[in-house]
């Protein structure tokens, strides 16, 4: 592409460059004789005001040199609100400052062609930034996440999702689709999602996505708890699916712990909240801890205090609820 614009100035040196809100230029590309990073120019070239006018397509033309050097012909085209990007051709020895016509005409010509190009070019590579930030931002979450698209593909997998596929024991994948080791659990997943697909996912009284949610058995160990949702249509198409999965064996302990530091327990009240949490009585978890019940009664009323509840239950709720599981890496601090 840059070797067209090359040959149609008659040029030496032509390069790409990107400037997008403000921020320093970006060079996306050059052709000609000049290798050094500075190619063909003293600074990086600024979006140009002086010359002929934009037209129309948002091309406009002009002369331009830096520091008294050659005159370079540049071309600046806008792509939207925030986002410019300039073309710039350099003829070896050129210092006249002033566009000609028949140079004016046939760098809008130019303009006009690699401005559709390099639009079209910079909105696909910003949606795979965009995408690729997705990807790092599922990859954050502790708890599964699948996306699968209309046609019944795995369209995306998050790490911790990923963890349980590679298990290959309750989640897996072959060929690119979802099942289940199991048999009969491969065919409950199946109707999950025909459900999510066909039903577009219905809805409650008070608004809310009717979503099927599903146990998928493992061997030796306690199922995952699956839930399955209509997609985004922007994501993966219509009739796409996205997939939660949770392992109820995740370190309940080490999941709760950011948690309790957020409300301000004290070590001993988090290892006693901790047990109460998997089902032990203020009792049975008083001996585990080898601590008095009056002990554990007033660590207990001590956690009330801080998480402004008055029943056990209702603290229970509060701190399963409260649990941000965070993805493989990620070590979350409470900061109060």
């Amino acid at each position: 592409m840059l070797h067209r614009v090359l040959r149609l100035l008659a040029a030496t040196d032509v390069s790409a460059f990107v400037h997008q809100g403000g921020k320093a230029p970006r060079l996306l590309g050059r052709v000609g004789a000049s290798d050094d990073e500075g190619g063909c120019f003293g600074a990086s070239p600024q979006p140009v005001g002086q010359g002929r006018p934009a037209d129309r397509n948002g091309v406009s033309v002009a002369r331009q040199s830096a520091d008294g050097g050659p005159a370079n012909i540049v071309i600046t085209i806008d792509v939207d609100a925030t986002t410019v990007l300039t073309v710039v051709a350099q003829r070896e020895g050129d210092t006249t400052l002033e566009l000609g016509l028949n140079e004016e005409r046939a760098a809008r010509r130019a303009g006009d062609w690699i401005g559709d190009y390099l639009r079209l070019w910079w909105r696909l590579r910003r949606d795979q930034e965009r995408s690729e930030g997705l990807r790092d931002g599922l990859d954050l979450f502790g708890i599964g996440v699948l996306m699968i698209d209309a046609g019944g593909g795995l369209f995306e997998v998050n790490r911790a999702a990923q963890v349980m596929l590679d298990d290959r024991d309750g989640l897996t994948a072959h060929d690119g689709r979802l099942g289940a080791a199991n048999l009969n659990d491969a065919a409950r997943l199946q109707t999950a999602i025909m459900h999510a697909r066909t039903d577009h996912g219905s809805r409650d009284r008070s608004g809310r996505q009717d979503a099927p949610l599903i146990s998928i058995r493992r061997r030796g160990r306690r199922p995952l708890s699956v839930a399955v949702m209509r997609g985004v249509a922007s994501l993966a198409g219509p009739n796409a699916v996205v997939i939660h999965a949770v392992d109820p064996e995740h370190d309940l302990e080490s999941a709760m712990a950011p948690t309790c530091a957020m409300f301000g327990l004290t070590g001993a009240e988090t290892r006693l909240t901790n047990l109460l949490v998997t089902g032990a009585s203020l009792a049975e978890a008083a001996a585990r801890l080898r601590i008095q019940a009056p002990t554990a009664r007033t660590y207990l009323k001590q956690a009330f205090a801080k998480t402004g509840t008055n029943r056990q239950s209702s603290l229970v709720q509060l701190l399963l609820t409260s649990i941000v599981r965070a993805g493989p890496g990620v070590a979350l601090t409470a900061l109060r």
